[in-house]
């Protein structure tokens, strides 16, 4: 039976409080997206995310029950991008960033 769209966020539950606000797992997906979609043959790959649901400050309400930390929205999409180009030039994949605004969250 096909999943509605509740029920596949539901799944974020589960893994995104041990992402969010975390430097380093924020930059080792990015990163190792890149390496799976050169492993699968890919040449170009758009990647679509939220910073404000990966930060831990300057973000109301902060997501997923985190305490407050220091990883901002923007130091996110810093972090994401380094990672990404860094993937492009190792695996020669080009790669461009789409982010989702949430309006609740401006």
């Amino acid at each position: 039976k096909p999943l509605s769209l509740p029920d596949f966020l539901a799944k974020f539950n589960y893994y995104m409080p041990t992402i969010a606000g975390c430097r380093e797992a924020i930059q080792r997906i990015a990163y190792e997206f890149v390496e799976m979609k050169a492993e699968e043959g890919v040449v170009y790959v758009e990647v679509r995310y939220s910073p404000h649901l990966l930060a831990n400050s300057k973000v109301e309400p902060i997501p997923w029950n985190q305490p407050e930390g220091d990883l901002t929205p923007d130091e996110v999409v810093a972090l994401v991008s380094q990672s990404l180009q860094k993937g492009e030039r190792d695996f020669g994949v080009k790669v461009r960033s789409i982010l989702c605004c949430l309006r609740h969250q401006p």
